[in-house]
């Protein structure tokens, strides 16, 4: 069996730089940008836990090429993963989306999953690039349907990375009984559902496991919960960690990996399956076809992305057995 320090190695290895900064832009670009169709889950009465936010991200609004609202397509922004300036490197691509479906966008911006799964159920977004567990979960309460998923050098997966202070005697999962922990998101399978997996593998459940658990809201708080000694552990993406251990290497000099999961299937571009067919194709089309047009293509160059195909429901595989893992 490979140790953690062998698994870690490995993923570095097999992703060449170029490769992994790809994976990380796609995925920060997923943290910020939601264009989407939610619903209410069970999820969104969770038990007692600790929310700890270390900004206070606004709900606001933002109109490209017209503010006629009546025929715009409303996209959701949940600040998950990464600062909100972000948003103007990608408003580039909404630009995009919005020249060639000869449509005006409207961009709201949400600090949870469910908020924007829950105006996907609604329909009152029209499509989402959405997290894969909030996927997952959705599929579950409403017709949703995969748009289109990212081709990042044939590489379309992340993994969990539970990580511990530095200093920490804990070693293995197991040694976390009894400790605090912090999650990103209750619809996060990163960020929840493969920690909550790995607890009941081991016969318990989380609230007797743990003896605190925190809601954190975005995966570098919660490395930030962690290396200020705020909490024992937390389950991040994987991702998110190698960037900030790239560009803000303080950021993670107090954190070790403890454990590192399986391959999971990286987030989908959503849809509501009721959205008009018309409209879904065009989507469809403008994505997939993105990559061919000089303007698209220095848009994705720039994003690290190398074009947009079709996915199926079965790339979401692990995180469905994941799911089936978590308490309600």
């Amino acid at each position: 069996m490979k140790t953690t320090g062998e698994k870690y190695n490995r993923i570095q290895e097999r992703m060449n730089p170029e490769i992994k900064w790809k994976l990380i832009r796609w995925f920060i670009f997923l943290g910020v940008i939601g264009i989407a169709i939610s619903c209410e889950s069970n999820h969104s009465k969770e038990r007692s836990a600790v929310e700890v936010d270390f900004s206070t991200p606004a709900v606001d609004g933002r109109h490209m090429e017209s503010d006629d609202t009546s025929r715009a397509l409303h996209i959701a922004i949940a600040a998950m993963t990464s600062p909100k300036e972000t948003l103007n490197y990608y408003e580039e691509l909404l630009h995009f989306v919005s020249k060639r479906m000869n449509q005006p966008i409207k961009i709201e911006q949400f600090k949870t999953y469910q908020e924007v799964n829950t105006h996907l159920a609604t329909r009152q977004i029209e499509m989402a690039f959405i997290c894969s567990g909030a996927y997952v979960e959705a599929k579950e309460q409403f017709p949703l349907e995969i748009l289109v998923i990212p081709v990042i050098h044939n590489r379309t997966t992340y993994n969990a990375y539970i990580i511990v202070r530095q200093n920490s005697p804990i070693r293995k999962f197991e040694d976390l009984r009894g400790k605090s922990f912090a999650y990103t998101d209750p619809l996060s399978n990163t960020g929840r559902f493969y920690a909550e997996k790995r607890v009941q593998e081991l016969g318990e459940t989380p609230e007797k496991f743990f003896s605190k658990i925190i809601y954190t809201h975005a995966h570098d708080y919660s490395i930030q919960a962690v290396s200020r000694g705020i909490v024992d552990g937390a389950s991040v993406d994987g991702l998110i960690y190698d960037y900030l251990r790239a560009v803000s290497p303080e950021k993670v000099k107090n954190v070790r990996i403890l454990e590192i999961s399986e391959d999971y299937g990286i987030p989908p571009v959503v849809v509501h399956q009721k959205l008009d067919s018309t409209i879904k194709q065009k989507l469809r089309k403008i994505f997939m076809e993105m990559h061919l047009d000089p303007q698209g293509k220095k848009i994705l160059e720039r994003l690290h992305i190398d074009k947009f195909v079709e996915g199926t429901d079965a790339d979401y595989s692990t995180v469905k057995r994941n799911l089936r893992f978590v308490t309600p």
